[in-house]
């Protein structure tokens, strides 16, 4: 496994969030082996060092539903408006990730869509791997400013998942922020440290 001492290196550089968009078990024949949780790592051990986890899987190659990708970029968005880093990845950290940083950079720096794509092809080439995605970043970004719809009538709830050692636990959520207090509470309250949000 590549965790020895991952969590505690990601918390001293100032890493308070990582966003995990990989499915369980994706993959399961690369890298040096998957844990229980089905990932290379024990997210558990990200929460212990004090780093947040968030999880919001989709197929590789694809995109998710708007409200899917709000939800994201709004969390994002929380960590970062405290000075905050925030660490995200998928499998390769090209496709998903790429598209979700693009996004992120539409929706919270007003980026236009070629922008916020060139942007981050130029940080990390190879990024947004598919024409989808790069359509996607465009839609997305009439979609955050309120002048396209989805496309489709249907509405995706917001979903935020955090990983337990009770299990993976899904919050339908409506305020980003309450749920950043919340992720923080947990965390801090297995340390038993009093927290304000």
């Amino acid at each position: 496994m590549i965790e020895d001492g991952l969590a505690h290196r990601f918390a001293e550089r100032g890493i308070r969030l990582i966003v995990n968009l990989e499915e369980p078990g994706e993959h399961p024949w690369c890298g040096p082996g998957i844990t229980a949780s089905g990932f290379s790592y024990t997210p558990d051990n990200f929460i212990k060092a004090g780093v947040g986890y968030l999880h919001v899987p989709w197929k590789d190659m694809a995109c998710p539903p708007f409200p899917t990708m709000l939800s994201i970029v709004q969390s994002i968005s929380v960590f970062i408006g405290r000075r905050q880093k925030v660490a995200v990845h998928c499998h390769a950290g090209l496709g998903r990730t790429g598209l979700v940083i693009a996004c992120y950079l539409v929706a919270a720096n007003s980026l236009a869509a070629a922008d916020a794509v060139a942007v981050v092809r130029a940080m990390r080439p190879g990024s947004l791997q598919t024409r989808k995605q790069e359509v996607y970043v465009a839609e997305f970004q009439r979609y955050v400013r309120g002048d396209a719809t989805n496309g489709s009538q249907e509405q995706a709830p917001l979903l935020a998942g955090h990983y337990s050692p009770e299990g993976a636990w899904i919050y339908r959520i409506q305020d980003l922020a309450s749920y950043a207090c919340l992720l923080c509470s947990v965390c801090c309250n297995r340390r038993r440290r009093p927290i304000a949000c």
